[in-house]
């Protein structure tokens, strides 16, 4: 139907025909362009328009329309209309566990507070028992932050908020709130911890709500009767939502940690008797800001814990580097989107943790401080391993020789500066470890140029010798191996020098630098500088050079084709 005259001029009967001949699908699919009209004429008789046709509409399943349908599809200023109009066509109707809580739901999204006047007044005992006895909609009021609502409730109906819900109560107001999302399809797993309004209210950071929650309870209450002056109830559902949070894939630190903060001021600052800071709850926070990597908070945390407990930088430093790995869910957003930038937020907790040792020297703590200097090597910086080297220098000496592991020795990557460190300052023995500092060594690259050196001359590490680690477990010459199989021929040249003999050994050095990606300096070394042969064992070298079965090293391949030609 085409309209040309504004639709405020338009007679009713317009409005008549529009609702009596278009199915409900088409209204549905329409509502834009029906609301647009109802908000251009007089509500009631649009409304009752309507009413009359969908009364007596059925859906597709053959289920006659019912008023939580139809609700979603008018436009909120008309709502009073339409309630009215509905109520009057179907000559009064039962406010039943389904209607009530969508249309208070309604009211709550669209701050219908006229809605809710005209339901007190068609229905009052039926709202004032809801009410009484169910608290999900009133925590819903709380956590949309809806003041006008809960005011309402409070004054208006005399209901109080106080009064903590049954387990039988909340049971049914969590089932109610499961059919809520998969009606609505909105997430209400937020409040799946929150038993009261005022934990709703903390729990979105609906500070005007709590306020008003808490004042009404002081004023009618008082403190000895009721525990919403008393952190104890809203406590809990925080650290629970947060716990919740940190594995969801829309989980952000930033955010997080400003809420965070705001909530920790208001509760300290305004709830009468806080028990905010009670061991059981900073335990909870504490790994949680950890896990977060909330550099910030951690710090905030642990200088409350300091005023408030005499022990607390063991308990505090363990739960807090416990909780230092990548997260429950590495989709969380900072991780997703900037494992680096996660990674320096980790790295500041540690770099905070570990001066805080440093100015607390507690003989007591010293199993927990191992731990914590042991995790700062194992966590994944190795990138940044010197530096928390040097920032544990007054501890170094002490817990490195006890627990210097292959794990630890990887970390180090056969870097010469915390090689000599931990030789020279720190005085640690590194004898037996010195092939799997050769092995790191090798692996990385341009390191081993340095190190090999040092560790040969320095420490005395046999260049011919076996080795220790897995993937070359008792290989005589395992490194001239290795430095081919890397292409390092800087340190191939060095092991001839200092009188290695590779004649027995060029052979299978020569087919591992052909088989391998980097190889290709090594093998132009071992060809051209110590003769090896490319034609050795029957074509060895360039049958592992081409990879049978898997992708050929091509360089290696082309190389090995152009010295074979002349």
């Amino acid at each position: 139907m085409t309209v040309s005259r504004p639709a405020a001029v338009l007679p009713m009967e317009v409005f008549d025909l529009i609702a009596a001949h278009a199915d409900f699908a088409t209204l549905v699919n329409l509502r834009c362009s029906c609301s647009a009209l109802a908000a251009a004429v007089s509500g009631p008789s649009f409304a009752a328009a309507l009413v009359r046709k969908w009364s007596t509409q059925k859906n597709s399943l053959g289920r006659p329309i019912g008023f939580a349908a139809v609700l979603p599809t008018f436009p909120p200023a008309r709502f009073v209309d339409l309630t009215r109009a509905w109520t009057n066509a179907k000559k009064g109707f039962s406010y039943d566990n389904y209607f009530l809580p969508r249309i208070l739901d309604y009211c709550n999204k669209h701050r219908a507070l006229d809605g809710l006047e005209y339901l007190f007044s068609v229905a009052p005992d039926r709202l004032r028992e809801w009410f009484a006895g169910n608290k999900e909609t009133y925590r819903e009021f709380a956590y949309s932050g809806w003041v006008d609502g809960l005011k309402f409730v409070a004054e208006r109906m005399k209901v109080s908020p106080c009064r903590d819900p049954t387990d039988e109560e909340f049971e049914y107001s969590q089932q109610w709130e499961t059919r809520m999302c998969h009606d609505d399809q909105r997430d209400c797993c937020e409040l799946e911890y929150a038993r009261t309004p005022w934990q709703a209210a903390l729990l979105a950071s609906q500070f005007e709500a709590f306020h008003y929650l808490e004042r009404h309870c002081i004023e009618n209450c008082g403190p000895a009767k009721c525990s919403v002056t008393n952190a104890d109830p809203i406590w809990p559902a925080l650290i629970n939502d947060w716990r919740w949070s940190l594995t969801q894939d829309f989980f952000d630190v930033e955010r997080w940690e400003t809420d965070t903060f705001r909530i920790l001021a208001y509760c300290e600052k305004h709830i009468l008797s806080s028990t905010l800071l009670e061991q059981d709850r900073l335990e909870s926070l504490v790994e949680l800001a950890s896990r977060s990597g909330s550099v910030k908070l951690v710090r905030h945390l642990i200088e409350q814990g300091a005023e408030s407990s005499s022990d607390w930088l063991c308990l505090y430093f363990s739960l807090a580097v416990e909780s230092l790995e990548v997260p429950e869910n590495p989709r969380s957003n900072v991780y997703q989107k900037d494992p680096e930038q996660w990674s320096n937020l980790v790295f500041g907790i540690l770099v905070y943790l570990v001066q805080m040792a440093n100015e607390n020297d507690e003989d007591e703590c010293s199993e927990e401080l191992d731990d914590l200097y042991m995790r700062a090597f194992t966590i994944g910086f190795e990138r940044r391993v010197w530096e928390l080297l040097r920032l544990l220098q007054p501890y170094a000496a002490q817990f490195l020789p006890s627990r210097l592991d292959a794990d630890l020795v990887a970390a180090f990557r056969g870097e010469l500066p915390i090689v000599r460190f931990l030789h020279e300052e720190c005085e640690v023995d590194l004898l037996p470890h010195l092939d799997k500092i050769a092995f790191s060594a090798v692996h990385n690259g341009a390191n081993a140029v340095e190190t090999i050196p040092y560790l040969h001359e320095v420490l005395g590490f046999d260049l011919s010798s076996s080795c220790t680690v897995d993937s070359y477990s008792n290989r005589d010459n395992w490194l001239l191996f290795a430095l081919a199989q890397k292409g390092n021929a800087a340190c191939l040249a060095y092991l001839r020098d200092r009188g290695v003999d590779m004649r027995m050994q060029e052979d299978e050095a020569l087919v591992r630098a052909a088989r391998s990606s980097s190889g290709l300096p090594a093998l132009k070394w071992l060809h051209e500088e110590e003769g090896a042969d490319l034609c050795a064992r029957n074509g060895a070298p360039l049958l592992a050079a081409k990879r049978d079965g898997d992708s050929p090293v091509l360089e290696n391949v082309q190389y090995i084709m152009e010295r074979l030609r002349t």
